[in-house]
This record gives structure tokens, C-alpha cells and sequence, in this order.
């Protein structure tokens, strides 16, 4: 192999690495676009009372959150898990890398 082709090869890899990356980490690309709506999803939660108790939280689409019955919506699966006034909501993507790359969590007091 000659010096220039490996020197072809090299910049060739080295191109193809820096393109996969940007795709990767480009702010457009699904998981991140499944990121922003979920948070956005937690952020404008609302807690629904009935009585004493926190009885469902509806999300900003009018998706409706039962207490331990988790949805998939985004490529997360979010929970509501709730305890008389106290809840928390928990959203994890389906497939780390693929539909997401965070988790999230809020509670009553977030």
C-alpha cells in the first residue's frame, strides 16, 4: 500500500466518523426531538385532585397519566406514581441511544 492511498484511507475513515457523529448528536435527530417533547410533555403537567388525593395528571397534549399505569408516547414510557397529595412522574426512552438519551423526573414540588 502506498503512502498516499493510506493517507486516502485515513481521511476517509477519519470524514465518516466526523459525519456520524454530527448525525448522532444534530439537534434535529429523533432522540433528541423525542427529548424536547417529553420535557416539554412533564413541564405542563397538571395535577388532577379529587378529594384528598391526587387522582390522575393530565400532560400538555391531554394525554391523561393513571397512578401506576405507564403510557409510550415519544419513544419514552412515562409513569405517575402517586401518594395522596404527592406524586412524581418518571420518563424513560424506550431504547437509550435510539429514542432518547436522558431520563426524567419531576414531583409535586418541581
Amino acid at each position: 500500500m502506498t503512502r498516499s492511498t493510506k493517507y486516502f484511507w485515513i481521511t476517509a475513515l477519519s470524514v465518516s466518523v466526523l459525519i456520524m457523529t454530527l448525525f448522532a448528536y444534530h439537534p434535529t435527530s429523533l432522540p433528541r426531538r423525542n427529548q424536547r417533547v417529553v420535557e416539554s410533555l412533564l413541564i405542563n403537567a397538571r395535577p388532577n385532585i379529587e378529594g384528598c388525593c391526587i387522582a390522575n395528571v393530565t400532560l400538555d397534549d391531554n394525554v391523561v397519566l393513571l397512578p401506576d399505569k405507564p403510557i409510550e408516547t415519544h419513544g419514552y414510557k412515562i409513569v405517575l406514581h402517586a401518594t395522596g397529595m404527592q406524586y412524581e412522574l418518571i420518563a424513560q426512552p424506550q431504547e437509550y441511544g435510539r429514542s432518547g438519551f436522558l431520563s426524567f423526573y419531576m414531583n409535586e414540588q418541581s
